[in-house]
């Protein structure tokens, strides 16, 4: 019992090591969001989701080592609380203090990721305008018909591909 409680709390600071890796990663895409660096941005989204893998695998982990300890103490669900209240002292200490600790983090990433979202939707918001104020109208429909002449039917501007140059 007391080998898979180590294990949980192993997994535990490896999962909160993870997200704080994330957590950084998500401070590195802000400043690329900022400076409008598409390239950075797509190597830390992929870095991103080796991490998002990373922490799957941790979190399948530590569900198999509670699976073991559920089977253990006879119950059909258990959280860290519930863990807390039945294991030692010591024990208790370290759970209390992991799982503070991944709350904090994850909280952390939270916000990260609503800036980041939100710095992203202005930035999209922005190139909308911007293209808005530089291409003509949107026009109605095809100004060519299926044989590829121009359709004489009302008054359509030309796109920005229809157009000569």
């Amino acid at each position: 019992m007391e080998q898979a409680i180590d294990t949980v709390i192993d997994l535990m600071t490896k999962i909160k090591e993870a997200y704080t890796e994330m957590l950084e990663l998500s401070g590195r895409k802000q400043t690329y969001i900022i400076k409008g660096n598409a390239k950075g941005l797509e190597q830390v989204v992929d870095e991103e989701w080796k991490m998002v893998k990373k922490i799957s695998e941790l979190e399948e982990s530590r569900m198999t080592a509670i699976a073991s300890l559920q089977i253990e103490w006879g119950t059909d669900s258990l959280t860290i609380s519930e863990m807390e209240k039945r294991v030692q002292p010591y024990y208790k200490k370290k759970l209390e203090k992991i799982s503070a600790e991944l709350r904090n983090t994850i909280a952390a990433q939270k916000k990260a990721n609503d800036q980041n979202m939100a710095l992203l939707r202005l930035h999209f918001e922005y190139m909308n305008f911007v293209m808005a104020s530089f291409l003509p109208d949107v026009q109605s429909g095809d100004i060519y018909g299926q044989s590829g002449i121009i359709m004489e039917a009302g008054i359509q501007r030309a796109g920005i591909i229809d157009s000569q140059v």
